[in-house]
């Protein structure tokens, strides 16, 4: 590369870093001009940002731990692979992890500009992480035409909604693994049909009549439960989260610190017994289908049980969203999109007038029904 051409990239590097509000790493050099390089979605790599040269993450055989419940504060490892910080949202109290050499400007789950930095500690490694496939480019476009698609949005923000703050984040989640043994005691109901012939208006009718014979059964159902799935965020909605879509777990790698690079991950606020708890709730609905399936039946009542778990285990897997907050009218409103899919959901204003003027109609069309009905 001649000289004036390492001039020309070291404006362009030196522009680039007086305009970004967040400026992503410097565990990742660029070889080729010093730069701080982010994990490109698009390329799936490390990427520069001032002359686009990409590096492969090598993805050599990392060992995923999975902890004993009981034990896992003091077994899990807290290094995350470079230095990291914890900043804390003094509006909402959410917590994210990021680069040391990253500066926050805003809280992406309330859009305040009230953060600081803590001293609290960064919280267990996570131990597997989906990376981001949907760029920041791309997400912009899924929301304008998911707003697009709303009737009652108002004008204004189709057409003005500000993305300034889209934040890529990844969301922690945990997953349990563990054993089962469940004593029940059930009712198994069994149809059985009688006939029963009678006279009706002068006429001899055959009907076939339903019973159900009930059995008490009483049994051990036993099962392995592995990787139940738990969002161990506070910050973020179970029910906001689901309707964004699934993500496809097998694309899960082993977490390196260069897929964080550029980006930020909210510290999970679930302790891992309240996680446990929430995975329990899970199991509990599937162990009632297991013993329904064990005991047969054509109708089936589940009278009593009682469950004991063993090998309880936990890890830390994060999964990644593109999210903001935009203000309308000083009321703040907050989207997600999956990182993955690109599925959008979130909430919108209404606009009144829109309201008002599609009640009027259909209190119009009444009107004229009644008219011409009325006249016939």
């Amino acid at each position: 590369m001649t000289k004036d051409k390492n001039q020309d990239i070291d404006e362009v590097v030196e522009e680039f870093d007086e305009k970004i509000e967040e400026i992503s790493t410097d565990k990742f050099p660029c070889p080729s001009c010093g730069g701080n390089m982010a994990f490109s979605p698009t390329e799936q790599k490390l990427q520069c940002p001032y002359c686009k040269t990409v590096v492969d993450i090598e993805n050599e055989s990392i060992e995923v731990k999975e902890y004993h419940l009981a034990e896992a504060e003091e077994m899990a490892s807290h290094n995350w692979g470079n230095e990291k910080i914890v900043i804390k949202c003094s509006n909402c109290g959410g917590e994210t992890v990021m680069d040391s050499s990253m500066q926050a400007q805003f809280c992406s789950f309330c859009g305040s500009s009230h953060i600081l930095k803590t001293d609290e500690n960064i919280g267990i490694k996570p131990e597997t992480i989906l990376p981001f496939s949907l760029d920041a480019k791309k997400s912009k476009d899924k929301f304008k035409k998911w707003i697009g698609g709303k009737f009652f949005a108002p004008k204004e923000v189709k057409q003005k909604h500000t993305l300034n703050r889209l934040q890529g984040i990844y969301i922690p989640f945990f997953t349990y693994d563990a054993d089962s043994t469940t004593a029940y005691t059930a009712k198994r109901g069994v149809y059985y049909y009688t006939t029963h012939t009678s006279q009706v208006n002068g006429k001899m009718v055959t009907k076939r009549i339903r019973h159900t014979r009930w059995t008490t059964v009483r049994g051990v159902y036993a099962q392995y439960y592995d990787d139940v799935l738990v969002n161990s965020s506070k910050n973020m909605d179970d029910a906001m989260i689901k309707k964004i879509g699934g993500f496809d777990l097998r694309k899960l790698l082993p977490y390196k610190p260069e897929y964080m690079s550029g980006f930020i991950a909210e510290k999970y606020s679930l302790s891992l017994d309240e996680g446990w708890q929430k995975a329990k709730n899970q199991i509990d609905n599937q162990i009632d289908q297991g013993i329904r399936m064990q005991v047969g039946g054509d109708e089936f009542r589940l009278v009593n049980k009682s469950t004991n778990y063993g090998d309880i285990k936990f890890k830390h897997i994060l999964l990644p969203m593109w999210m903001s907050a935009y203000k309308f009218k000083e009321k703040a409103y907050r989207f997600l999109i999956n990182g993955q899919t690109g599925q959008v959901n979130g909430e919108y204003p209404k606009s009144a007038l829109k309201i008002s003027l599609v009640v009027l109609s259909v209190i119009l069309v009444g009107a004229v029904a009644f008219f011409f009905l009325s006249r016939q």
